[in-house]
């Protein structure tokens, strides 16, 4: 394994005072919760973690979506020299495929395919997503427009970045279902910026799921979900931690200081509603070096044959 972080297990207490949106740190403690299967395995040379909740047993004791999520762990590719960023793009690639067969559907010159960078691109924490779209070639409207570009044997992919809805006075959701339909999308690909309760998988996770994504959960800023129910064709979510709640920091300094009883002081702290969330101090470069290795990613996994 190039790098290796195992999970955390969790206590039904520590749940509580949680806000992440990876399924891996939700896993209950000592593994026992009905409808939560798990296992690890290597992705390209990188530690991979599945994690499978098949049931509403299961999703109530993680806080999870029903669904199969993917973890990687990488390293951090804001450090000076982006170690392994090929190696980590080709093995990004290669679940997103495994996503795709997974649910279904092959990938060919018939499949149409649309990508949606959630998020804000003003907010350096919260780019991922419109900069990871800015990467990705569309070919909807070449397809469409040239007889011999249609002949080629790659999808159809349009790419949209439909920004907030503090910009745009519009639900995201309600903008990607209308170009899903538009283009008469197979499946969604939606890519956001995540939430973590543990500062190593800060800038150093990739997770991949089924279940659809629910921009701003993490942060307690609960938007309108994108879901296979939602938009009427199944959705691979893809993010990448990049914020941490300032209450999770806390009560894992506690645990660490064994403090085992907290007090209601304590407890009032961790419950207020005056947190902040903290982002790494090279979170620009880290938004953009990530977005470099997503868009490869993504633009290998449906376009290889445009791919130089």
């Amino acid at each position: 394994m190039k790098n290796s972080q195992t999970k955390n297990d969790i206590s039904p207490k520590k749940l509580l005072y949680l806000h992440t949106d990876l399924a891996c740190e939700c896993v209950p403690a000592e593994n026992s919760a009905p409808g939560v299967e798990h296992r690890s395995f290597d992705a390209g040379g990188f530690e991979a973690y599945e994690t499978l909740i098949t049931s509403h047993k299961g999703a109530a004791a993680t806080g999870r979506k029903k669904g199969r999520y993917l973890t990687l762990f990488c390293p951090r590719l804001s450090s000076p020299d982006k170690p392994d960023a090929p190696e980590l793009s080709s093995a990004i690639c290669d679940l997103i495929r495994d996503f795709v067969h997974h649910m279904g559907f092959e990938i060919t010159k018939n499949t149409s395919v649309l990508i949606a960078g959630l998020g804000n691109r003003f907010i350096t924490s919260d780019a991922i997503g419109p900069k990871t779209a800015d990467k990705i070639m569309a070919t909807h409207q070449l397809k469409k427009e040239s007889e011999a570009f249609s002949r080629l044997e790659v999808p159809s992919t349009a790419v949209l970045s439909p920004g907030v809805s503090s910009q745009s006075g519009l639900d995201a959701s309600h903008l990607i279902k209308a170009a899903a339909q538009a283009i008469n999308a197979d499946f969604i690909i939606a890519i956001d910026a995540l939430a973590a309760r543990s500062t190593q998988r800060l800038c150093s996770t990739v997770q991949i799921s089924d279940s659809g994504i629910h921009p701003g959960s993490g942060i307690g800023n609960h938007r309108s979900p994108i879901t296979k129910e939602t938009m009427g064709v199944p959705v691979i979510a893809i993010g990448i931690p990049t914020v941490i709640n300032s209450s999770t920091i806390i009560f894992d300094a506690l645990e660490k200081a064994e403090v085992g009883n907290i007090s209601s002081e304590i407890e009032a702290i961790l419950n207020g509603s005056k947190g902040f969330f903290v982002t790494p101090g090279d979170s620009d470069t880290f938004c953009e070096d990530a977005s470099d290795v997503l868009s490869d990613a993504i633009n290998q996994a449906f376009l290889s044959k445009l791919y130089v």
